[in-house]
């Protein structure tokens, strides 16, 4: 498995290969505290997320089906 994780002022990105048979990952990134979700997408297609709120924290989680290609997983949020 390769990744590699990013953030940056408005996004986290992961980039992710898994070589052999495919498997389901999840990945739940938390955002800044005080942030919004904003949008996520793979590959640049929106997809659904389930969000949860703790107080000011949250966390969005995405299933991701690596296939053995390099796929991106992005998540958008505005900052309060």
């Amino acid at each position: 498995m390769e990744a590699t994780v990013r953030r940056s002022a408005s996004r986290i990105e992961l980039q992710v290969r898994i070589a052999g048979d495919p498997i389901e990952l999840t990945f739940t990134p938390m955002l800044p505290e005080g942030a919004k979700f904003a949008k996520a997408e793979i590959d640049q297609h929106h997809v659904a997320v389930a969000e949860r709120r703790l107080g000011e924290k949250v966390s969005v989680s995405i299933l991701v089906r690596p296939d053995g290609a390099m796929h991106t997983v992005s998540v958008a949020y505005q900052r309060p």
